[in-house]
């Protein structure tokens, strides 16, 4: 499938809504600008779905970066992931973005960017965004999102790939 390669300018949005009224109540934009990458025609430059540890959310807008909000809408910090150039692994020319969303397991948010070249799994502190860790990974591109397994006292983080199924301590 062709990607989309959409150069006019976007802007990035997240939106906290009453869930009994459905109505907005404060809309943030995070980053406007060109995309840095293309995207799959039946996708969109955000589709990361946000998560929260109950006090903080955060959102991977991929090559736009990865951003945590307080919830009255008071951005609290902004990471800058690098260019996530992520599609066809046959034609590195295929961009279709970044799918993967990040998830919080305990003072980590983590984030797995499996791309063209240089792909990678990181821990960020959730309260600060300060960097934790940063594991390289021998992977082509993907869009699963990781997910931490617990059992026996023991915490596996445990992602899904285009060619393995691999777990990592996530401490």
């Amino acid at each position: 499938v062709e990607p989309v390669n959409d150069a006019t300018q976007h802007s990035w949005r997240l939106f906290a809504l009453d869930r009994r009224t459905g109505k907005v109540v404060w809309e943030r934009v995070a980053h406007e600008g060109t995309p840095k990458t293309k995207r799959h025609p039946k996708s969109s430059q955000a589709s990361a779905t946000p998560v929260t540890d109950g006090q903080r959310v955060i959102v991977s807008f991929g090559s736009e970066g990865l951003y945590a909000y307080d919830f009255n809408g008071k951005q609290l910090w902004k990471r800058d992931l690098g260019v996530l150039n992520s599609g066809w692994f046959y034609d590195p020319d295929y961009e279709w973005g970044i799918g993967s969303s990040p998830i919080i397991w305990r003072n980590m948010v983590i984030v797995q960017c499996d791309i063209q070249k240089n792909s990678f799994i990181a821990a960020f502190d959730v309260a600060s965004g300060e960097p934790i860790w940063r594991t390289p990974r021998e992977e082509i591109p993907s869009w699963s999102t990781p997910t931490i397994f617990e059992n026996f006292g023991r915490a596996e983080l445990v992602t899904q790939a285009t060619g393995f199924t691999r777990a990592y301590n996530p401490s």
